[in-house]
């Protein structure tokens, strides 16, 4: 169903990051820069024994000594947390930088060979647990990724994608375990940061994606235990700039999420946009991995904000992805840092209501329509707290994933109706105080035409032989804009040669070009751009079924023409 995908996160924001690994433990401290797998350089750690052993979270977990000839190596993974400044108009407080469990992570042990002897990973609290033979030289190693335990499985990784695809890897020394009974290696990954900038390797960036993520594969693993997710690439430089370009140069553009893959990509680059501490970015790409993996999306993507009136599978696609951060973290306010020392940022309130331009075509409303379905706090148009698992069995569900239309507000409401029919009346009044009335998988009945004549009804229903006039225009924005293209429902009854054409019926353009792409289940089947002034007409076999039709006028969906404005068509199937 789904071929290239790719999102790219719409706000401006840049990330930089930098490696750095630090040994803790006794009273010596000392860092080196975590490495890729091929290149790795040892970390200087603190070793030592502990006197007695501890309890859960603290700095020495009980000991479960093994068999005579062997020894317990254990030791806690942690890195720099870098969290937000109170302010919701400020960036990152780096006076207030704090350690933090490196959750999840692989942790393997390697001898004087560079030979993998032991693999595990840390638990909820960073630490980790390895028996091994007295008196051998090995080196801790710590891998920037998750993998899913033997219920669930995921296989999530921090990449270089300016340094040939390289793992991020934290190393520590090379030493002897001894021959007593137990021994603690500590890791710490360091921010880097000195009161001038970076200016030590960012150990710790990679690790804070990842423990990002962790919280986001945890909210998915909580509503379906045996979930198994698609291998994931997390690519993070600090050269990742908001320039377009080459990507192995670090010109992405922007934090964005792609099929290809699949993978995220995170921006890298210090006193511009570093998103690694922002965990509602990360979550938010995570969130655009999980609808496009387990769910559905076809979303085109592009350009938009909390005031857009955007095509509605853009809408709901980004709405998605803030309102998932949003359920992750538990906290509706989704941050983002970005210039000069990551001291500047922004807040969107996934709840708010105040942004304009309500309604079906708007990520504000669909993304406060989600969170409040999720949160326990109600209001007087919200007394629905369902928590994580009924909108993700919407999202999955076989109904939803194979249904003729798009994924949008409108078939979400009609799976989770399906699914739940008693909330119905609380979901027709949640809907309605965000101007949504539109009801069943194709939004029937829907009042709010964002105000343009072109948009409604939101999916024109056609017949053989009948001709249905639609219009395409960018009065709201140019590619993605509520107004650019319009969607007709037909049933070919027979498996036949059809004929499809749309033909220029009216609006202000000297000349038109129609385009038309033909999709069923939400995935394309057939486009036909001939380039044709004023006309598209095209005959193709196709077999029996239910499919939409999508027609727009290039200039209105062409980043590369500023030109555009309203195009009418008659459209017909024969």
């Amino acid at each position: 169903m789904y071929r290239q995908y790719l999102i790219r996160f719409g706000f401006l924001l840049v990330v930089s990051l930098l490696l750095s690994a630090c040994g803790g433990g006794g009273s010596k401290k000392s860092s080196a820069p975590a490495q890729s797998l091929a290149s790795p350089t040892p970390a200087v750690e603190d070793i030592g024994q502990p006197q007695n052993p501890g309890q859960p979270g603290t700095d020495n977990p009980p000991l479960e000594l093994p068999a005579g000839g062997k020894m317990v190596l254990q030791g806690r993974v942690t890195y720099d947390r870098v969290p937000f400044e109170a302010r919701t108009f400020r960036g990152l407080d780096y006076a207030s930088i704090h350690a933090m469990p490196a959750r999840g992570v692989t942790v393997q042990l390697l001898d004087q060979d560079s030979r993998v002897r032991h693999t595990g990973q840390t638990d909820a609290d960073g630490y980790y647990s390895f028996s091994v033979i007295r008196q051998q030289n090995l080196r801790v190693r710590v891998l920037a990724e998750l993998r899913g335990n033997s219920q669930a499985a995921w296989d999530i990784q921090v990449r270089d994608n300016t340094n040939g695809n390289a793992q991020y890897v934290m190393d520590g020394s090379l030493a002897s375990v001894g021959d007593g009974d137990n021994q603690t290696r500590h890791l710490h990954a360091t921010s880097g940061w000195t009161d001038a900038g970076y200016t030590a390797p960012r150990s710790a960036a990679p690790f804070a994606v990842l423990d990002s993520i962790y919280d986001a594969v945890q909210l998915v693993v909580s509503a379906h235990p045996n979930v198994l997710l698609p291998p994931l690439a997390v690519y993070w430089s600090e050269k990742n700039i908001a320039a377009s370009g080459n990507l192995s140069d670090g010109n992405i553009g922007t934090s964005f999420y792609t099929s290809e893959g699949p993978s995220i990509y995170l921006l890298g680059a210090a006193d511009n946009d570093s998103d690694e501490y922002d965990r509602g970015v990360v979550q938010h790409e995570f969130g655009h991995y999980i609808e496009h993996q387990l769910g559905r999306t076809e979303s085109i993507g592009g350009n938009h904000n909390q005031t857009s009136r955007l095509d509605m599978r853009v809408a709901f696609g980004e709405a998605w992805g803030n309102a998932f951060a949003g359920m992750v973290s538990g906290d509706p306010l989704y941050r983002d840092s970005f210039g000069a020392k990551q001291g500047y940022g922004f807040t969107i309130n996934v709840e708010g209501r105040s942004y304009s331009n309500q309604g079906w075509y708007s990520e504000a409303s669909i993304q406060a329509f989600l969170y409040d379905l999720f949160d326990a706090n109600n209001e007087a148009s919200d007394s629905l707290s369902l928590g994580f698992k009924p909108i993700y069995d919407v999202l999955t569900s076989d109904r939803y994933l194979s249904f003729d239309g798009f994924a949008s507000v409108f078939a979400f409401r009609a799976e989770l109706e399906r699914q739940n029919p008693a909330i119905a009346g609380e979901l027709s009044k949640m809907l309605a105080s965000y101007n949504i009335f539109g009801t069943g998988w194709y939004g029937e009945g829907e009042l709010n035409d964002a105000g343009s004549a072109a948009v409604l009804p939101v999916y024109h229903q056609m017949t053989i032989g009948r001709t249905i006039n639609v219009c395409s225009d960018s009065d709201f924005q140019k590619y993605n804009g509520i107004d650019v293209r319009r969607f007709l429902r037909i049933h070919l009854p027979d498996s036949r040669h059809y004929s499809i054409s749309a033909v220029r019926s009216g609006g202000n353009l000297p000349r038109t070009n129609p385009q038309m792409r033909l999709f069923r289940q939400g995935g394309q089947v057939a486009s036909f751009t001939s380039g044709t002034a004023d006309r598209e007409i095209a005959q193709r076999h196709l077999s029996q079924g239910s499919y939409v039709l999508e027609v727009f006028e290039e200039s209105n969906a062409s980043h590369s023409q500023s030109e555009g404005g309203l195009a009418c068509f008659d459209v017909t199937v024969q």
